[in-house]
């Protein structure tokens, strides 16, 4: 990282408050800095080694169409070196004040100016990852039957220790689980080997079992569920475009006339409308804890229903609800609209949302132009 400026902390001097007549009546002490404007290279270095393996382990069931249930471990250790390179960026001085010396970052609010801290590390990480996998037999036909691998559930554990340190990393456990695309759960939760100090982070002077107080702390536990389930697929493609099919357009210039020059069917045609709707929902849970060790929680639901009314056109309308505090928290429509070498983008929030108001937007849809677009937005705030 290049810098530009340094931040010299020089000397001390005494400043002195005097009455009318002169007489001193008070003093304090006053750090003199001074700014050196030069180039300077600040670097950090790191090195780290990591083993892992594989361990398989087969339940033959040959129940209920369940032909076997694998179970794959995978431990890991890894090492991670970091020397003390705090001497490029990090001086000395005794202050007077407490007679203690201490130390001040010579490009303290420069950009990348902490990138360097002082101390070395010396970090030990352990991991291990369970994963569990089903082997089921599923009837093709009357004739025949196939074997599919269906994956039940992860379970992975994660912490380290610090030999420069001598302390241990937080306990991270991560879980999931799905069944096709109809839910998926997950869930996550971090807890620490030491109690809390006043801000909500770690006392590290001693462990929770030392002080016997138990093993673990939970800093932080979150939840969630999350699915889809949409229209099957027609046997004219990816989209069947039934306004398409049944006005027979095969033109932008059909299309015109059909929004705007009143082109419309009698008023008993049965519209064999189909689109690839696709609905979106989920329920999210977390929990974290402030110093005092109360909880703090946020529990919502989210649902988005996507619909294609034609090859071109796409709505899109998604609601999120606080089950907490029992409100609406961003209720929004989206409009999609596929110009060819353009693309539209529009989307609404009515008036009583947390942010109410527009935005459209009209672009190129080349990833490389993407800077190059129309926007017009007018928001407000309030509260639903």
């Amino acid at each position: 990282a290049w810098l530009v400026r340094e931040h010299i902390l020089s000397n001390f001097r005494k400043e002195y408050l005097r009455d009318s007549t002169g007489k001193i009546i008070d003093s304090m002490t006053v750090a003199d800095t001074t700014t050196s404007n030069h180039f300077n290279r600040l670097s950090n270095y790191n090195a780290g080694v990591h083993i892992s393996t594989t361990v398989y382990g087969i339940a033959n069931i040959g129940l209920l169409g369940i032909q076997a249930i694998r179970h794959t471990i995978q431990p890991s250790i890894g090492f991670t070196y970091q020397p003390d390179l705090s001497s490029q960026n990090y001086h000395s001085f005794l202050d007077p004040t407490t007679g203690q010396t201490n130390y001040y970052n010579i490009f303290n609010g420069e950009p990348n100016g902490t990138l360097v801290g002082q101390g070395k590390s010396e970090t030990m990480s352990i991991d291990l990852a369970n994963n569990f996998e089903a082997k089921v037999e599923r009837e093709v036909t009357k004739d025949s039957t196939t074997v599919d691998h269906v994956k039940l559930f992860n379970l992975d554990a994660s912490t380290g220790y610090n030999l420069a340190t001598k302390l241990l990393g937080a306990l991270n456990l991560n879980a999931s689980s799905s069944i096709g695309t109809l839910f998926s759960l997950s869930g996550n939760a971090s807890f620490s080997f030491y109690p809390a100090n006043y801000v909500g982070g770690d006392s590290t002077s001693y462990s929770l079992s030392s002080l016997h107080e138990g093993l673990l702390r939970a800093q932080s536990i979150s939840a969630g569920l999350n699915g889809s389930f949409s229209a099957t697929k027609t046997t004219t493609g990816d989209n069947y475009d039934s306004l398409r099919h049944l006005f027979n357009i095969t033109s932008p210039e059909d299309e015109r006339q059909l929004f705007l020059g009143g082109y419309y069917p009698g008023a008993y045609v049965d519209v064999p409308f189909r689109p690839l709707w696709n609905i979106s929902y989920g329920l999210s849970y977390q929990q974290t804890f402030n110093s005092l060790g109360t909880p703090e929680r946020d529990f919502g639901a989210n649902v988005t229903l996507s619909l294609p009314l034609t090859v071109n056109w796409l709505f899109r309308t998604s609601a999120s609800y606080d089950l907490l505090n029992k409100k609406v928290i961003i209720p929004e429509l989206t409009v999609h609209r596929d110009l060819h070498c353009w693309e539209m983008n529009f989307s609404y929030r009515p008036p009583g949302s947390q942010i109410s108001g527009f935005n459209l937007e009209i672009r190129i849809k080349a990833p490389q132009l993407q800077d190059v677009k129309l926007t017009r937005t007018e928001n407000s705030y309030g509260e639903f």
